[in-house]
């Protein structure tokens, strides 16, 4: 029973490890998003089952690393992103001033 359990949560967490790498390397942020939730759901099950088994420890392992590399490109893009915004926002105060020139 024990074995039955640690196989099902093995190919959940490949299956998982499978989705969010392919996410990352087309740097889809909203499927990593999905993919988190299915993460948190995993380690869960995970943190239920008593003994699990050296390869599934090592799985989660490299499921946490990938983790950790989504984490630091989700990171990236915001900081890319309030960069874009802020330049935005800049030129959007250069276009007001022109109107407000223009009123005088």
């Amino acid at each position: 029973m024990q074995q039955e359990i640690d196989r099902k949560l093995q190919e959940q967490l490949v299956a998982t490890y499978l989705k969010l790498a392919e996410a990352l390397a087309a740097q889809d942020w909203e499927e990593i998003g999905k993919v988190n939730v299915q993460v948190n759901e995993w380690l869960l099950k995970m943190e239920q089952h008593k003994e699990p088994s050296e390869s599934l420890v090592q799985l989660k392992r490299q499921l946490q690393r990938l983790h950790g590399s989504a984490l630091d490109a989700c990171v990236d893009e915001c900081e890319k992103l309030r960069k874009t915004l802020l330049t935005q926002l800049e030129y959007a105060e250069g276009r007001s001033a022109y109107t407000r020139v223009d009123m005088l």
